[in-house]
């Protein structure tokens, strides 16, 4: 049996020569940094913490808490940073043998050591990764319900996050170096290449194929009982609120409850032979049609300068390669101001009631001062007064009132010539 390597490029597919399936191994994932709780999951659903210098491979999942972050460590150099609160799934890591992977070293690799194929899934979440080059046959690739990122050598961050009412799912792309290719569930258009210094945000419908969501067979038999016990694979592929299909299964049936030892809760009693292979349906209601949208957009130094703090707070790769991050935010365009306000509208008490400058407008109409602007509500100061010739201070008030007093006394009362 052999397997086909393949790149993806603008112009296209293009398939790279086969590799033997005898040259190809596990590859390894290595546990860097840890701080705060993490789980792995293996693919019969045992679960343990996570630990640094915990060594896996493909098959596992690794979930983290909010609040806490994993550094993980591929053996074709590969560095994964994972943000809190994101769940990510090792599908496939294959690499071929070479006297270069030394375990434990992996981060010092300066390039890939041997051809590799490496396929995650981000289920939640976000992802920060460092990808060293890559062999001209390796492929990796992240895939997310909603699309498809095809990496080369390159930093960036992969966001994913889902709406199961609507069936919709956002993915959020950024690029400090390198390039990125992204491919959309229903779109005509191709992949959009995302180039070093921009950010793509797309939307589009969730990929409900077999190669995201599969089926599990029973291994004991169930009569009337709303358990499944002891599926393997449970905490891998059942999710709370998805629906299950299958004979002897009630339509509508919903997953209430998932244990970490393989038991499966559901919503109503079901009777099932052992062997019985079982559908799983995710918590989709999706509209006939749902439009993809994408934009791309240049990264400004904020943005650029956030994944920096992430590489260098969240993992141990080598101080220049945080360094050429930084480097490239001291690049950026600055980002843009905060809370811009027009003039005669407010931050906090919206559009001025008269509508203009004297019909109560920046006073009156909740503006600058009494809506909640500048002073007391938190906004911007607007880059010019409303009105030059009526201050808006109290104090600045009270000194105009002052100086047409004596204005209209000198009139009044002009001074001799010459005095």
């Amino acid at each position: 049996m052999k397997i086909v390597f393949r790149i993806f490029s603008l112009a296209g597919l293009l398939v790279m020569p086969l590799v033997s399936q005898a040259a190809l191994q596990n590859g390894q994932i290595e546990f860097g940094l840890i701080k705060g709780e993490s789980s792995l999951l293996n693919p019969k659903a045992e679960r343990k913490p996570a630990t640094t210098g915990l060594v896996f491979e493909e098959g596992y999942r690794v979930e983290t808490k909010v609040g806490s972050t994993s550094e993980l460590l591929l053996s074709n150099g590969a560095t994964l940073v994972l943000s809190p609160n994101t769940s990510l799934e090792v599908r496939t890591f294959r690499q071929v043998g070479s006297d270069l992977i030394k375990p434990g070293q992996y981060r010092l690799l300066d390039k890939e050591p041997s051809p590799s194929v490496t396929e995650v899934i981000l289920k939640r979440g976000k992802i920060t990764g460092e990808v060293r080059k890559l062999n001209p046959q390796s492929t990796f690739t992240i895939k997310t319900p909603v699309g498809v990122a095809r990496i080369r050598g390159t930093i960036y961050t992969v966001e994913y996050s889902q709406n199961n009412s609507k069936g919709v799912g956002n993915i959020k792309i950024s690029v400090v170096r390198g390039l990125v290719e992204v491919s959309m569930n229903g779109s005509n258009a191709g992949p959009s290449s995302v180039t070093a210094g921009r950010q793509m945000a797309a939307q589009g419908p969730v990929d409900v194929s077999k190669d995201l969501v599969s089926s599990v067979k029973t291994s004991v038999g169930v009569e009337n009982s709303n358990k499944l016990p002891k599926v393997d694979g449970a905490a891998m592929k059942f999710s709370v609120g998805d629906e299950v299909a299958a004979p002897g299964i009630p339509p509508g049936t919903k997953v209430v409850a998932v244990d970490a030892d393989g038991t499966v809760t559901l919503s109503k009693p079901v009777s099932l032979d052992v062997g019985t292979e079982i559908e799983i349906k995710p918590p989709l209601d999706a509209p006939a049609v749902v439009p993809v949208t994408i934009s791309i957009s240049r990264m400004n130094s904020e943005q650029v300068g956030s994944i920096g703090s992430t590489l260098a707070n969240g993992s141990t790769l080598p101080q220049q390669t945080v360094a050429a991050v930084d480097d490239a935010a001291s690049k950026a365009p600055p980002p843009p101001p905060l809370n811009l306000v027009d003039p005669n509208t407010s931050t906090g008490g919206g559009t001025t009631t008269g509508g203009g400058t004297t019909g109560g407008g920046t006073e009156t109409g909740g503006g600058t001062e009494t809506g909640g602007g500048t002073e007391n509500g938190g906004g911007t100061t607007p880059t010019t007064p409303t009105n030059p010739t009526t201050p808006t201070n109290p104090i600045d008030k009270v000194i105009d009132t002052i100086n047409k007093v004596i204005e209209k006394e000198q009139q009044n009362n002009p001074s001799p010539a010459g005095g």
